[in-house]
């Protein structure tokens, strides 16, 4: 067996042992969510892949179960119902980004953003 094939393999050890986190969720397919008078936080109750079990449905939080990077997107669709529309992610009570927009008496926004953090084991 090659050197490079032993790294591999010695890869593939290190990695079996390493939690799997991954999740994707949606909010509903009936129709509006909201208006809101104060912020809330939004419980995706559709969840379409929950690996680790790190996102609750019940709270709308994600938990870091281990240390490590984690990628966050999310996309905000709106039809002009409201004066303005807001999303907000937050780490550990943090504000750490902003997605908004303002009504201009037209059509239809939609808008996305994405965040890697750094994560230690048990932050939402």
């Amino acid at each position: 067996m090659s050197s490079n094939e032993k790294e591999v393999e010695e890869l593939q050890r290190e990695n079996a042992d390493r939690p799997q986190v991954a999740f994707s969720a949606g909010l509903t397919d009936s129709g509006s969510v909201g208006p809101f008078k104060t912020d809330i936080t939004l419980k995706f109750s559709k969840v379409f892949t929950n690996i680790g079990q790190a996102y609750s449905p019940t709270t709308g939080i994600f938990t870091a179960p281990v240390r490590g990077v984690y990628y966050f997107r999310f996309n905000m669709w709106e039809s002009r119902r409201s004066t303005y529309t807001s999303v907000v992610l937050y780490h550990n009570n943090q504000r750490k980004m902003r997605l908004s927009d303002y009504i201009d008496g037209s059509g239809v926004v939609s808008a996305s953003n994405a965040m890697v953090l750094q994560l230690e084991k048990g932050d939402c």
